[in-house]
């Protein structure tokens, strides 16, 4: 049994979103790392051709920039991805995320719109866009969403907004799963908690915020970027050919009781 080849991505094409910084570029390294090519999507154009730049050295990368709630800038990055590799996309990560915190009593309704937008439908779209090329191919594929602890538990410091558009975003991986399973397309969704990237500043550098977090999580802890992209790539590879339509939560156990 070849178990070093069930998770080598070699061969494959990943497109990422989100891929200009945080855990989309943590993932980036790792599928380069893993063999694959990759496609690099985020609505920074310098943040793209800077991670572009600084991880070519690690295998085939190119730009896309693109914004993810524009359905026709999708499908352009998306085809200039695939034009540029040489071939169609077989993999899939939507990073590109935002959060923000505010108490549900003073939440702007164009805040939770702008949440919804770029979290949910900035997740659907390039899936969409995506799935279309690898049906009209007829090989299959990878689709990874990446959703959140606070899309399946509540938290008492405003992620109303947040929460809400992560807990879209596992339903939306659950039934996209056995629709495009017919054509070999696996969907799965990878919840973290806290990790170190940009996104989670605000809760490590402030004291207060970082303990009540921390204690909600077993390890006591943030994770690594390394300790989430092991995930990625099971999730990109063959070791994964029958799991389809899982919340898989990388977070320290926060969510075990």
């Amino acid at each position: 049994m070849d178990v070093a080849g069930q998770f080598s991505l070699t061969g494959k094409t990943a497109f990422i979103t989100g891929g200009g910084g945080g855990l989309g570029r943590a993932v980036a390294e790792a599928y380069l790392a893993s063999g694959a090519s990759v496609a690099i999507c985020d609505v920074d154009a310098g943040k793209v051709e800077a991670a572009v730049r600084d991880l070519a050295v690690g295998g085939q990368v190119v730009g896309a920039p693109c914004d993810v709630t524009s359905a026709a800038g999708v499908a352009d990055a998306v085809g200039k991805a695939e034009a540029a590799l040489g071939g169609g996309i077989d993999i899939l990560v939507t990073a590109a995320g935002f959060a923000r915190r505010t108490a549900a009593v003073d939440l702007d309704p164009e805040e939770f719109d702008r949440i919804m937008a770029i979290n949910v439908k900035g997740t659907f779209l390039p899936a969409q866009a995506v799935a279309r090329g690898m049906i009209a191919r007829g090989q299959g594929g990878k689709i990874i969403t990446i959703g959140s602890v606070r899309g399946l538990v509540g938290h008492p410091l405003g992620y109303v907004s947040y929460g809400t558009s992560k807990g879209a975003v596992h339903l939306l991986t659950r039934q996209l799963a056995p629709e495009w399973a017919p054509h070999r397309i696996n969907v799965n969704c990878i919840a973290p908690s806290v990790i170190k990237t940009p996104l989670a500043d605000f809760i490590l550098k402030t004291p207060e915020v970082r303990d009540l977090f921390m204690s909600r999580i077993p390890f006591n802890r943030a994770a690594e970027p390394e300790e989430f992209v092991g995930a990625a790539v099971f999730l990109a590879a063959r070791a994964s050919d029958f799991v389809t339509g899982q919340v898989l939560f990388v977070d320290g156990g926060s969510t075990a009781g």
